[in-house]
């Protein structure tokens, strides 16, 4: 048994999806060296198993047995480019910067 784990969500790019689209979505199994190593709203990318699970706590005679699919992740790589969602000039920065250095 695996005592070490982290149960995460993923979801693609609002910008990579169709307009009006919700972003698909897909929980995340991380274990042993990718537990805590991830943070929220990073851009990562998964490789893994699909796995699902049999949800068989409501099933009765007349119902669909409900499937749940994640990710059994066996890596994990971080994008190496800097995700920026706000475009700054230098001259911008060097006022964000003074501004910052105010004592109020």
């Amino acid at each position: 048994i695996n005592k070490k784990f982290q149960k995460i969500f993923i979801q693609e790019l609002p910008s990579q999806t169709l307009t009006e689209k919700i972003p698909f979505s897909i929980e995340v199994l991380l274990k042993e060296r990718f537990v805590n190593s991830v943070k929220i709203g990073e851009e990562i990318e998964v490789t893994g198993i699909l796995k699902y699970n049999l949800n068989t706590e409501n099933i009765s005679n007349f119902s669909l047995p409900l499937f749940s699919m994640f990710i059994d992740a066996n890596n994990l790589e971080k994008s190496n480019k800097a995700f920026n969602l706000l475009n700054f000039s230098k001259l911008d920065e060097i006022r964000i910067r003074k501004f910052s250095q105010k004592s109020n």
